[in-house]
This record gives structure tokens, C-alpha cells and sequence, in this order.
């Protein structure tokens, strides 16, 4: 017997928690408020926090040596 036989798709698995518990809290019920704290930023390269952005593209980075490996490898907007 195979396993994915009865493997079910993220969308019936959702169908079936609304058809059991009709009731909230459930999947598409449930939601959070609104942060009260700032959104955090990090760094595209090393995932620290980041205070700075690339000018060209707009991507977070953290410090000069990651600024130069952005530039190098992963900056979108190249300038002619």
C-alpha cells in the first residue's frame, strides 16, 4: 500500500474542518490583531536585523560586506 493514496490537498483538509466544526474558532475564522510593536527588518543577505537599503532595488542590508555581496550577486536593478 502507498502513502500518498490517502494523502488529502491542503484545500480538503479545510473543507473537512469547516464540514466537522462548523463553529469558530477554525482555519478561515481565526485571525489576530493588529501588532502594537514596529515591523521588524532584515538583512536580504545574512538575515540579521538591517537598518539600510539598497538604493537601486530597495532590498534591506545590514552592513558594508553585505552591501558589497548584494551588489555583486543579487541586485536586480542593473544600471547601464
Amino acid at each position: 500500500m502507498s502513502l500518498y493514496r490517502f494523502r488529502k490537498t491542503f484545500a480538503q483538509l479545510v473543507e473537512e474542518d469547516q464540514n466537522y466544526n462548523p463553529h469558530p474558532p477554525n482555519y478561515m475564522s481565526a485571525q489576530a490583531p493588529p501588532s502594537k510593536i514596529p515591523e521588524r527588518h532584515f538583512c536580504a543577505v545574512c538575515g540579521f536585523t538591517s537598518n539600510y537599503k539598497c538604493i537601486p532595488c530597495g532590498a534591506r542590508y545590514c552592513s558594508v560586506r553585505c552591501l558589497g555581496t548584494h551588489l555583486d550577486t543579487r541586485c536586480l536593478k542593473w544600471t547601464a
